[in-house]
C-alpha cells in the first residue's frame, strides 16, 4: 500500500508505507516533501466549562437568607451561614479546577448577599418589626 503526497509545486507523489513520517525529494522540482503518517490524527476535545453547583448554591442560600428574615430570623442566620460556607468552598473549588469550572463571580455574589443579609437586612427587618409593634 502507498501514501499519496502532493508537493507544493503540484506534483503528486506516491510513497511506500514504510516511509511515513520521513522526507522524500520531489522528482519534479527537487523540494523536500514530508510523507504523512497513516496514523490517526488525534485532536484534543475542548469541553465547555461547567458551572460550579457549589457557587450556585451559595448564591441561592444568600438570597434565601434575605427572604427568611421577615419570617424566621433564626433560619435566616442558618441559611446565611450555609451560603457563606458554600461560597468559600466554591471559591476554592473553582480556583483548583484549572479552568474546568466557572462560577467565581457566583461564589463571590453568594458571599456578598449572605453578608448583606446578616449585616443590613436582618437588623432593618428587626427594626421595622419593633416600630410596627410600638405603633400598635
Amino acid at each position: 500500500m502507498s501514501v499519496s503526497v502532493t508537493c507544493s509545486c503540484g506534483h503528486m507523489l506516491e510513497a511506500a508505507d514504510d516511509q511515513a513520517g520521513k522526507t522524500v525529494l520531489c522528482p519534479q522540482c527537487g523540494l523536500v516533501v514530508t510523507v504523512p503518517s497513516n496514523g490517526l490524527i488525534v485532536r484534543p476535545i475542548v469541553l465547555p466549562r461547567a458551572p460550579s453547583w457549589t457557587a450556585i448554591g451559595a448564591l441561592a442560600f444568600g438570597i434565601i437568607s434575605m427572604v427568611l428574615w421577615s419570617f424566621e430570623p433564626a433560619l435566616a442566620l442558618i441559611a446565611a451561614g450555609i451560603g457563606l460556607l458554600l461560597g468559600a468552598a466554591a471559591l476554592v473549588h473553582v480556583r483548583r479546577s484549572n479552568s474546568r469550572l466557572r462560577g467565581y463571580r457566583l461564589a463571590v455574589g453568594g458571599i456578598a448577599v449572605a453578608i448583606l443579609s446578616i449585616v443590613l437586612v436582618g437588623p432593618a427587618v428587626d427594626r421595622i418589626k419593633e416600630v410596627s409593634a410600638s405603633v400598635d
